[in-house]
């Protein structure tokens, strides 16, 4: 989901070409990856697979030869085994055209959930009440794509601790002048400050 996130994909093909070492943190995106709905696991178990989602988000990751370290919080001692037998089964390359297959039909149905298409491309960030516009949306569309209420909420709320709340919008609307894919960003923000309360 994050391939084109902060140095992503990209980023790991860098790495690797200079030999560096290289340790995946979230894994499962907090959890919320290892979340089954109805949707993805009918989508998941059409390539035949009895893997869980949590098992299918750590195989993507040690399918690439580049990465050196999954680091993958567990909170019970079944998350534990069930990590540990994933990783017995999950080796670079091993993933098959079909299990590929799977993974896009589950990322374009995730993406096809997010309700501000967002790029975070930043162009808006001009803006003068300081307001935290991508992150803003971001933490919106992970209640939308991941079902994940609290897990937004609790971001939200750290980032915002010292600013940049959508509530801080003042309407200019210099932001909308710059984005260019001409969101509709103050009706946006509106939208995420009735979301989180502030």
């Amino acid at each position: 989901m994050d391939g084109n996130y902060q140095a992503g994909t990209e980023g790991l093909n860098y790495a690797a070409e200079k030999e560096l070492g290289i340790v995946i943190m979230e894994p499962l995106r907090g959890g919320v990856l290892a979340r089954e709905t109805t949707e993805t696991k009918k989508l998941r178990a059409s390539c035949g697979q009895s893997r869980t989602a949590a098992e299918w988000g750590l195989r993507w990751l040690w399918n690439h030869q580049e990465i050196t370290v999954v680091l993958s919080g567990m909170s019970t001692m079944q998350q534990v085994k069930d990590n540990l037998s994933s990783a017995n089964g999950g080796k670079p390359l091993l993933l098959t055209k079909d299990d590929l297959a799977v993974y896009e039909t589950v990322k374009t149905f995730y993406r096809s959930r997010m309700k501000i298409p967002c790029t975070k491309c930043r162009y808006c960030m001009q803006c003068m009440s300081g307001v935290e516009i991508p992150e803003c949306f971001a933490t919106f569309n992970d209640v939308a794509v991941y079902c994940d209420t609290a897990g937004a909420t609790f971001s939200y709320d750290a980032f915002t601790g010292f600013g940049g709340d959508a509530s801080q919008c003042q309407d200019c609307g210099v932001c909308e002048s710059l984005c260019p894919q001409l969101l509709p960003i103050r009706k946006h923000l509106k939208e995420v400050s009735a979301l989180f309360g502030h």
